[in-house]
Formats: C-alpha cells, sequence, structure tokens
C-alpha cells in the first residue's frame, strides 16, 4: 500500500482520503464524542459553537489532520527536504496521529497544530530572502493565533527566534518584526473582546486556566502507555539518525533539517507548561516526525518499508479497537 504514495503527483494526495478513512473511520464506531476542555479563548469559543452537537468532534479531527497532511506533502515537495519526491511525509503524519487516541475529539493541541505547520513553512521560507519582512511578521502572527487555541502554544515564538537565526543571522530589527506579529495578534483579540465587556472572559480563557508547570494529566492506561512508547520510540530513532539525514545533503536542507529538531525539543517544552497536558500534546512533534520518517522509508527496501508500514498500520487500528479486544 505504501507504494501508492511513492509519487510526486499532487493529484494522488486524493488518496490520502481514503487512507485517512481506513485509519480513523473505526474511531466513529468505537467511542464516544466527549467535549475537550479548553485551553485558550478561541477554543473556548469553539467549543461553545460546537455545543452539544459532539458528533462533528471526530468529523473536523479527521478534516483538520487530513488538511494538514496535504500542507506537510506540500512543504516537503517545496523545499525538497528529501532527494525523492513523495507522499510519505503527509502519510505518516495521519498514520502518527490515527495512532493518538486524544485526537479524535478535536482537542486544542490539534487545532493549534495547523499552525505550527504553517510557522515552519514560513521559517523555510525566509531562506536567503533578500526582504524576509512579510514572512517573519507572519511568523509572529500564526503564533499568536495558534496560541489563542492553546496557550503553551506560545512558547514557538522560540522556534521562530531559534529558526531565524538558523537560517539567518542575527538582526534585532527581524526580531521586533517576530514580537510585533504576536503582539499585533493579542492587541487586536483583546480589543475585541474588551469593546464587547467580555475582558474577564479573556483573561480567564486565555491566561488564567491555563498557566502551570508540570501538571499532567494523562491517563496511564495500557493503550496511553503504548500510544506514549511508539512515539518515544520514533523521537530516539529521529535524534539517533540526525547523521544519516544530513548526509550528503546540501546546507539549506540541513538548516532545515535543525529547525525540525529545535520544534521537537520546544514541543516537549510545551507540555511542561500546559495545564493539564494529556497525550494528545503528542500531536506538537508529529509533523517534525513525519518528515523524519519520510527518510527512513525512502531509503529502505521497498518490501522491508512495506512490510513495516502494514504493521505499524494494524497496530494502530487495534489500538483503536482496545475497547473490544479488552486492554
Amino acid at each position: 500500500m505504501l507504494s501508492l504514495f511513492r509519487t510526486n503527483q499532487a493529484l494522488a494526495n486524493i488518496l490520502l482520503l481514503i487512507y485517512i478513512a481506513l485509519l480513523r473511520g473505526v474511531l466513529f464506531y468505537t467511542g464516544e464524542p466527549v467535549l475537550p476542555k479548553s485551553a485558550g479563548i478561541w477554543s473556548f469559543e469553539f467549543y461553545r459553537w460546537v455545543g452539544k452537537d459532539l458528533w462533528l468532534l471526530p468529523w473536523f479531527a479527521l478534516c483538520a489532520i487530513l488538511f494538514q497532511a496535504i500542507f506537510i506533502n506540500f512543504v516537503a515537495a517545496r523545499y525538497r527536504l528529501s532527494e525523492e519526491i513523495t507522499l510519505f511525509s503527509g502519510t505518516f503524519y495521519i498514520l502518527l496521529c490515527s495512532g493518538i487516541g486524544g485526537l479524535a475529539n478535536m482537542p486544542p493541541a490539534l487545532l493549534a497544530n495547523s499552525f505550527l505547520i504553517v510557522v515552519i513553512y514560513l521559517l523555510f521560507d525566509t531562506y536567503r530572502q533578500n526582504n524576509p519582512a512579510a514572512a517573519i511578521f507572519n511568523i509572529g502572527l500564526w503564533v499568536g493565533i495558534g496560541s489563542l487555541f492553546q496557550f503553551s502554544f506560545f512558547l514557538f515564538v522560540l522556534l521562530g527566534i531559534i529558526g531565524l537565526n538558523i537560517v539567518r543571522s542575527w538582526n534585532t530589527r527581524e526580531m521586533l518584526m517576530l514580537v510585533s506579529g504576536i503582539a499585533t495578534t493579542y492587541f487586536l483579540c483583546g480589543s475585541v473582546y474588551y469593546l464587547c465587556d467580555a475582558w474577564p472572559l479573556f483573561v480567564e480563557q486565555q491566561f488564567s486556566s491555563n498557566l502551570a508547570f508540570i501538571q499532567f494529566n494523562a491517563h496511564n492506561t495500557t493503550v496511553s502507555y503504548i500510544e506514549r512508547g511508539l512515539v518515544l520510540l520514533l523521537i530516539v530513532v529521529a535524534i539517533l539518525s540526525q547523521g544519516v539525514y544530513a548526509y550528503k545533503r546540501n546546507i539549506q536542507v540541513q538548516k532545515f533539517q535543525s529547525i525540525l529538531y529545535w520544534a521537537m525539543i520546544i514541543a516537549a517544552v510545551t507540555a511542561v507548561f500546559h495545564a493539564g497536558a494529556g497525550t494528545e500534546q503528542l500531536v506538537f512533534v508529529a509533523p517534525m516526525l513525519a518528515f523524519f520518517m519520510m527518510y527512513h522509508f525512502t531509503k529502505m527496501k521497498s518490501n522491508m518499508a512495506e512490510t513495516l508500514h502494514l504493521v505499524w498500520m494494524l497496530m494502530v487500528i487495534l489500538l483503536q479497537f482496545h475497547n473490544f479486544l479488552g486492554f
């Protein structure tokens, strides 16, 4: 099946729709939707809009993951992250997200994750740009917007600062552009709530209820241990394979890979400062791991890649049937 995604045709992304339906369709039958706890003012507004129509959440989650996967494929192809252009990065993003059960109910982390992918894209886009002011401002803007869905996402401003120093040299003026993008987001959003006499709601939902340090709320079950264990294993593999990924790559790709590694580190930091962080927080490392798994599977022999992919798929599907299988 993996061979279907070994193509550089953009229209082949339609195959991801079939793939995600196969992997996540079972979630519509194996679980009762639960309204997640908001972690930012806009996730609060989103869940208030959903109201009692909880059946919509798995559909929203499916659509979000699908579009994020397509965008990840676009980033991989546009910046030639791999010598062979395939749809593998988006494919493995879907596979990773399907292995995290907490994403079925569209948690704030999944809402914010779209903006992480956009930030990575914009950082790549600033490389060797003569006039990157708009891209740098937009990095701050999208970090700010993402933090309105999950407040701890605000820490990805560090990725903007570090990433700009990787693809460009330190420039105080550019750092001010980045900060002004975030400030603009909060000024405009805060002003709207203030003018609507909802300033206390803004402060409570955006700041007061989300500020915490080492406050985890992950359910310690067999399934959650497997989910965390798999992601941890892939992170270790990605770290140990750093030299392999960079081997015979040009300077541009090596810089982009460094940004991806820093993004994984900052993703871990967000969990430390997020109130009630659960397994859904793992979604922040999924885009980076998807790119790294692309490297592994493009270099594997076809039969080995197909076998590992099939085993991984079956494990994900079994995890979603865990209630029926008694574990």
